[in-house]
């Protein structure tokens, strides 16, 4: 019997609902907020439905633990994912950008793998999946990777975004876009 929903079920419906949510904004029509504007109220529910449905699956799956404690971390989730909403307002403002890409693959799904050449004829070829790519107004890019748990060691990549070559994957998805 399942007391609490793992942390890494936790990731997942984050996740899953961060990828609809911002899939559908780019697939409606007129697209995601412009850089600039504001996720809308409507969008706002949207988030919220789509939160919902997947919720319910996990429940229905017995993924989510005790009723009491699901209640109490159902209350939680869904302050992230209003947390997420204004945070993503500020950083597409700042940034001047909008989102265009979620799931984008690179080695995977007929698409060409990230290759690095890394000297004496050699090469390091990776693929995955980008969690989110934004298009900014000075025609750059932003990529995310959504992280559910403690961001406790990500605060110094602003002054590093490798740290040094200990945090690679930013660093690689970044370059994934560039290659493609």
């Amino acid at each position: 019997t399942v007391t609490q929903i793992a942390a890494t079920d936790r990731g997942t419906i984050l996740h899953e609902v961060l990828e609809r949510f911002v899939g559908e904004a780019i697939e409606r029509d007129g697209g995601p907020p412009a850089p600039g504007e504001h996720w809308s109220d409507a969008d706002r529910a949207r988030l919220l439905a789509i939160a919902e449905e997947v919720f319910d699956r996990f429940r229905g799956e017995g993924k989510t633990g005790r009723e009491l404690l699901w209640r109490l971390e159902r209350e939680l989730l869904l302050g992230d994912l209003d947390r997420f909403v204004d945070l993503d307002d500020e950083r597409r403002e700042e940034q001047s950008s909008t989102p265009i890409a979620v799931e984008l693959p690179f080695g995977l799904d007929g698409e060409p793998p990230l290759t690095l050449d890394i000297g004496g004829g050699r090469t390091l070829s990776f693929r995955g999946y980008i969690d989110r790519v934004d298009a900014t107004a000075s025609g750059g890019h932003v990529v995310y990777d959504y992280k559910s748990g403690s961001g406790s060691g990500y605060g110094e990549l602003d002054d590093d975004p490798v740290r040094q070559g200990q945090v690679l994957q930013l660093g690689l998805y970044a370059e994934a876009v560039a290659q493609r």
